[in-house]
């Protein structure tokens, strides 16, 4: 039994001490974003949506210059750990975040949570008063959890297949007049 906890204890040990580094978005980093994205969804999705699903938001070709312009004209950050890139976020001008996602191995980490922060963090520098996102099923409590509420339920059509996910806004203050 002390064997069993010894090691318990190590895991959470080395879960603390993973260094994760966030930087801002470049165009070089593109094809492994896209790489991760479609494995992310997935390998983590499967509970939540059905294979047809799952590939018909993942599958095909992916328009490399709409994403590169989409990350160009919003805050984009990379989170790495070991020079390796392990999530993504990014959030539009109108406090849209718009894509976030984690490498599957590096799941209940804390990638998620310190790509968010990092969002929440921008969304207040520039006076954002809400940060609204499209959760999937598989993401919702995540932002729950981070303080957004559940505006609506709603299905989306994605090649062809309806997907279900939900819009979700969390209040993070108020304009100032200057």
């Amino acid at each position: 039994m002390c064997y069993t906890n010894f090691n318990e204890i190590l895991v959470r040990l080395d879960l603390s001490m993973i260094n994760i580094e966030i930087i801002e978005y470049d165009p070089s980093l593109l094809s492994e974003m896209i790489e991760l994205f479609k494995n992310s969804v997935r390998h983590i999705c499967t509970v939540d949506y059905t294979n047809a699903q799952i590939e018909a938001w993942v599958g095909g070709d992916i328009d490399r210059d709409e994403w590169n312009n989409n990350y160009n004209d919003s805050y984009t950050i990379v989170a790495k750990i070991n020079n390796e890139i392990v999530g993504f976020a990014n959030i539009s001008d109108t406090g849209y975040l718009d894509m976030m996602y984690v490498h599957h191995k590096f799941q209940n980490r804390g990638v998620a949570s310190a790509l968010y922060n990092e969002i929440e963090r921008y969304a207040k520098e520039y006076y954002f008063m809400t940060i609204s996102t499209h959760a999937s099923i598989t993401a919702k409590e995540f932002f729950i959890k981070k303080g957004f509420t559940v505006a609506k339920k709603q299905q989306v059509i994605r090649n062809a297949t309806l997907l279900e996910n939900y819009v979700c806004k969390k209040f993070i203050g108020q304009k100032l007049n200057k």
